[in-house]
């Protein structure tokens, strides 16, 4: 029999219907498009499909800290970063996010380094999400106590160091929670970070580097 069914509707109108066991099953077409148009769906107007990132792992290595050319012991507590004046300091970065605005959720950071003097040393990573050293927001410089001004702050990460051979490597958590969830910079992908070390070290050679490669989980605003 006919799939279509007659209803009355003014002189009477055909209902596309597909006949499965003497049951009539209506067939819908689907359009899309804004309110008050449709387009058929098709193989060249297919429906929109949400990039969901939520769960998306990232692992991304930031740029490189560079410490001064000495090789002065640092006490528990002092900043490690690539200038001894508090104001020539550069605070290094991570392009993190994969869309501007969008949060992101770090849940540890893989520190390496050059230097074997800081083997079995604690680190703790300082991270922003508005450069550290606007405004003077930088007070002590490298082997100075660690000391900022607390804009941009989200979160610190800790951990020890382990010695190699040709240098040393350790990874950091969060020390709150097991995500250190923010967003990057303001209308960029981009966060900040410093280091401090938490027990003494002594650095074994000059200019001596610290690499940081991030895990994070891409998030949805």
């Amino acid at each position: 029999m006919a799939d279509n069914v007659a209803i009355t509707a003014g002189s009477g109108t055909s209902v596309a219907a597909d006949d499965i066991g003497s049951v009539f099953y209506q067939r819908v077409k689907i359009g899309i498009g804004a309110d008050g148009s449709a387009t058929d769906w098709s193989s060249t107007n297919p429906a929109p499909i949400r990039d969901d990132k939520s769960n998306r792992l990232i692992v991304i290595a930031g740029t490189t800290l560079t410490r001064p050319a000495n090789t002065t012991a640092y006490a528990a507590n002092d900043s490690v970063s690539d200038n001894g004046t508090a104001a020539s300091v550069t605070a290094n970065t991570v392009t993190i996010s994969d869309t501007n605005d969008y949060p992101i959720g770090i849940a540890s950071v893989e520190l390496h380094s050059t230097d074997t003097g800081f083997g079995a040393a604690n680190i703790r990573m300082w991270v922003y999400n508005s450069d550290p050293t606007a405004s003077s927001g930088v007070v002590g410089g490298d082997n100075a106590a660690f000391s900022n001004k607390k804009a941009g702050f989200v979160g610190t990460l800790s951990g020890t160091m382990r010695t190699f051979s040709d240098g040393s490597r350790g990874v950091l958590t969060p020390d709150e929670g097991s995500l250190l969830i923010t967003l990057p910079g303001s209308g960029a992908k981009t966060l900040w970070w410093q280091l401090q070390t938490l027990s003494a070290a002594t650095p074994s050679a000059n200019s001596t580097t610290f690499i940081p490669t991030f895990r994070a989980y891409q998030a949805i605003p």
